[in-house]
């Protein structure tokens, strides 16, 4: 009965989604979009086989799944329990912060196994199945950054589908049922609602539209939201204001600098290096596991932070090695970032001119991804880990890269 529900559903998924009029207008063809839609579930499929045959039983994805079945129980013997449990069973923090704090925490470990519960009506508890739901679903936030870059870069179209569907580590982890897919659905919900808003205010739809995605970023990774603020306001003030786009945005990184140096002043509970090493510890009390890194236990100073700086820049844009011991996904994901840094290179060296060419929002998002990826190298002891959570990040800086090739007059001379 699941396979027959499996192709059933993908055969409908397959058949409407593209005439769907937000994903019709993003200029791809119909053939283009089912194909690009089959690729993404694919993937998804053979990351739920893995997951069930060769990964840890107690892996991430599974693990949701199981929880998922039991709230799916609890969903069809007392719907009205299954909505008010959510926040009932948890301890409370006292004062403000921490109400906050719990709330955010509550929701990051339930709203995901929630939707599932809701998924597993509809898919007779198959994580197959509930992965065809999910990469549907993730789909719009590829087509979403397609449409920003594709408006961004009109002539190249290969680079816009290349950085937003096909990067070999976005494409499989983008594809899991991960909360790491929420964060990328979120972050491609707020940068085209952004990207298109053409008002100096966002009007009430799009406001609520990039509210409740920001508020979902926010309960995934609110570290990573809290990053977001000062890029997309340096982004704002630029676009509104005709402001120099440079010292707009030196201005206003000085500017949160100097906010995050004053706020420990104000309420200990908002010290910056504090959280961030308390994130780190988080992470080692996990224990030790085979993608482990060597790295420093940081504390509250910034001698700490700027001592461990090398180590981070290195966990997080070079790791892992092509000469890591490790499976053949590892040397997959090596061959990956080698070919990265090789593009980077050479782009620095054929193409400087066109680095003082580069739009705004592209130096909003870049500058965003890289600030986050330095915090997961300071915060993250694994490559593993970090392959994962860098994966969602690398379209924002892949692509502007891509874009400073032509690859059509390649393509055409060589033809």
């Amino acid at each position: 009965m699941h396979y027959l529900l499996f192709f059933i559903y993908l055969g409908l998924i397959t058949y409407f989604l593209p005439k769907i009029p937000f994903i019709r207008k993003s200029g791809l063809k119909n053939g283009e979009i089912r194909l690009l839609l089959l690729l993404k579930i694919f993937v998804g499929s053979l990351y739920c086989w893995l997951s069930i045959h060769f990964y840890n039983p107690h892996n991430d994805m599974l693990s949701l799944f199981r929880d998922a079945k039991l709230e799916t129980a609890v969903l069809l013997h007392s719907p009205a329990n299954f909505i008010t449990n959510i926040f009932s069973n948890y301890p409370w923090q006292s004062g403000f912060w921490g109400k906050i704090y719990d709330v955010i925490y509550i929701l990051n470990n339930n709203s995901i196994i929630k939707v599932l519960a809701v998924f597993n009506l509809a898919s007779f508890n198959n994580i197959y199945i509930n992965s065809i739901f999910f990469n549907s679903l993730c789909f719009f936030a590829h087509i979403a950054l397609y449409r920003v870059y594709a408006h961004i870069y009109p002539g190249n179209k290969i680079a816009a589908v290349a950085g937003c569907f096909l990067l070999p580590s976005l494409l499989i982890f983008s594809s899991a049922i991960l909360k790491d897919n929420v964060m990328f659905m979120a972050l491609a919900g707020i940068f085209y609602g952004i990207y298109f808003s053409k008002r100096k205010f966002l009007g009430a739809r799009r406001l609520l539209f990039v509210g409740f995605c920001f508020f979902c970023l926010l309960v995934i990774r609110n570290y990573v939201a809290a990053a977001l603020v000062p890029a997309l306001f340096a982004y704002w003030l630029h676009q509104f204001y005709g402001t120099s786009k440079v010292k707009t945005f030196v201005f206003t990184y000085l500017a949160t600098v100097g906010i995050l140096i004053v706020l420990p002043f104000l309420d200990p509970e908002l010290n910056v290096g504090k959280i961030i090493s308390n994130k780190q510890k988080e992470f080692l009390e996990i224990g030790l596991v085979n993608t482990q890194l060597t790295t420093d236990t940081l504390h509250y100073s910034a001698a700490d932070f700027l001592s461990t700086f090398p180590l981070a820049v290195n966990h997080v844009f070079l790791r892992p090695y092509l000469w890591e011991k490790a499976s053949l996904d590892t040397v997959i994901f090596a061959l990956e970032i080698f070919i990265y840094l090789a593009l980077f290179a050479y782009c620095i060296y054929k193409h400087q001119k066109k680095f003082k060419d580069i739009h705004a929002f592209v130096l909003c998002t870049i500058i965003f991804s890289v600030s986050v990826l330095l915090i997961f190298g300071f915060i993250v002891p694994a490559y593993g880990a970090i392959i994962r959570y860098r994966s969602i990040f690398l379209p924002f800086i892949i692509i502007p890269l891509m874009n400073m090739i032509k690859f059509k007059h390649i393509i055409y001379k060589n033809i």
